[in-house]
Formats: C-alpha cells, structure tokens, sequence
C-alpha cells in the first residue's frame, strides 16, 4: 500500500508541474527572457533563474494527497523542482523503493511531454526532491536528454 501511495503521489506531483508549465505564466517567461535580438542560452543560469521567477510566484502547490509543491531553484544547466510529502516523516521504511520508483515514474512522464522536453532538449537537468513534513530530506532523482 505505501509504495502505491508514493507512486501516486509523485505520479500527482508531476501533473501539476506539467500542467504549470502548459500555462500562459510559463509561456510568458520564456518570452521574455529570449527576444529574436538577444538570444539566452536556455541552459544558462541567466535564463533559468528567470523561469524560476516567473514559477515560484504561483507556487506553492497543494495536492489531495498531502503533496505540496514548494519551489523551484536554478543552477547552471539545472531546474530542482522541490516537493513536499506532508504526510509523511523521513522514517519511511522504503526510502530505496521511494526512489527506485520516483525515478522510473518521473522518466515516463517527463518524456512523454512535450514541456519538459524542451528543457531537456536545450541541456537543461530536471531534478525532483523530496522533503518529509519536518522538512527532512526524503530522495531525489534526476531527469536528463539520456533518460529520454
């Protein structure tokens, strides 16, 4: 039962990301920090810290399944995508199956839309953490071109 819990939670997690980047607020950024005349590169932390700008401010997000979408931070070639399981405490007993899980469940959806892809495509890590509700670090995994 836990490990369908958590493959629903981060099954539900993605859909809200994904569904935040097919919004007018994502489109608008990446307008405005790439202009015909003054090309970013997308990989930069110039252009990445301004999407993460223009994200943060409808964040965070709360899901039915006590997940909550915190924020997200820019590194040089990276988007970390932070999370919250605020029901959850860092003695899950399964934290490897968590991951083993995270990871092949983030792979599916991130490659399979197009959003994402365009990270991806332009070099850019997609990173998805995962905090307990006392904000004790839980597990990450990392999305690359490579995955895909």
């Amino acid at each position: 039962m836990k490990k369908f819990k958590y493959a629903l939670t981060c099954f539900v997690a993605f859909f809200a990301w994904k569904a935040f980047f097919s919004t007018d607020i994502a489109k608008e950024t990446l307008k405005e920090v790439v202009t015909p005349s003054n090309q970013i590169e997308v990989s930069s932390l110039k252009y990445l810290s301004q999407v993460t700008i223009e994200s943060n401010k409808s964040l965070p997000i709360s899901f039915d399944n006590g997940t909550i979408f915190e924020h997200v931070k820019a590194e040089s070639g990276k988007l970390i995508y932070q999370y919250r399981l605020a029901s959850a405490d860092s003695n899950i007993n399964n934290l490897s199956e968590f991951n083993r899980n995270l990871k092949s469940i983030m792979i599916k959806q991130t490659c399979s839309n197009k959003g994402p892809l365009f990270f991806l495509d332009n070099n850019v890590v997609l990173v998805f953490s995962y905090f307990d509700k006392n904000g004790v670090y839980v597990g990450s995994t990392s999305v690359d071109r490579t995955d895909c």
